[in-house]
Formats: structure tokens, sequence, C-alpha cells
């Protein structure tokens, strides 16, 4: 039901990340307000083997040209749990400006965190990859 939910859901998108033929993790796009220009994006890599910051980094920069150039969205955002420290600091560092903090609204294993909200504008963005290299990467 999930599987047939999302493939008729106009306003999402899904890809299986791969990583030398081997499925790795996902990476989505939600909840596009057309009205509005804007989306909401996820990424989860499961194979902790695989996971770098260069990867992170390629992945970020082909769905934010992806999101700004090729859906023409103004705004991604996405929601970090406090727990994951490490990817709010990636995140930051990467351009995406922290917009607030929805305190306590996911509960885990018993215990409540909160959301980080960050989002990213396309003039931002426009700005920031003028200074990059990254591989580029087919969403397909």
């Amino acid at each position: 039901k999930w599987f047939k939910r999302i493939k008729d859901d106009e306003n999402s998108f899904y890809w299986i990340i791969e990583y030398d033929g081997m499925p790795i993790g996902l990476i989505n796009l939600v909840n596009w307000d057309r009205r509005n220009n804007l989306i909401h994006t996820g990424l989860y890599i499961a194979v902790n083997e695989k996971r770098s910051m260069t990867l992170l980094m390629d992945l970020m920069s082909n769905l934010n040209d992806y999101v700004f150039y090729k859906l023409g969205v103004n705004k991604v955002t996405k929601e970090i749990m406090d727990i994951n420290k490490n990817l709010i600091l990636i995140n930051d560092r990467f351009g995406f400006k922290e917009e607030g903090v929805m305190r306590q609204v996911v509960l885990k294993h018993g215990e409540y965190h909160d959301l980080h909200i960050f989002g990213m504008l396309r003039s931002e963005w426009d700005q920031l990859r003028s200074g990059m290299e990254y591989e580029k990467i087919d969403f397909e």
C-alpha cells in the first residue's frame, strides 16, 4: 500500500541510493507545495561503512540542483532530530539555515526528541554552488 501511495503521489519523489551497485539508503522529496514553490527533503544512509562526507555532499548538492533547477522550487526544507548532532552541524556548514526547533515532537524508544528545522533558498544555493565542486549524479 505504501509503495502504491508514493508511486501515485505527484508531489513526492523517492530514490534508492546505490553505491557500487549496492542499495545503501534512501533520498526523498515530499510535500511539494507548488503554490508556494517549496518542498521538503530527507536523506538516510543505512550502511555505515559507506557513509562519508564526500558522498553526503555529492548527494545533497545534486539534490539541490534537482530541486532548484529541474523542479524550479524556490525553497527546500528538512527536519533533523536532535540526537543527530553531526547532521545538524553538516547541514549548517553546507549552507542550510536553521529556522527553528519543534520541541519534543518525536517519541523514539520511550523518549521525546526535538526536530531542528532547516531551509535553503534557491538564491542561497546559486551563490553557494558557484564555489563548489561535486560529482554529478543522475536522479532517475
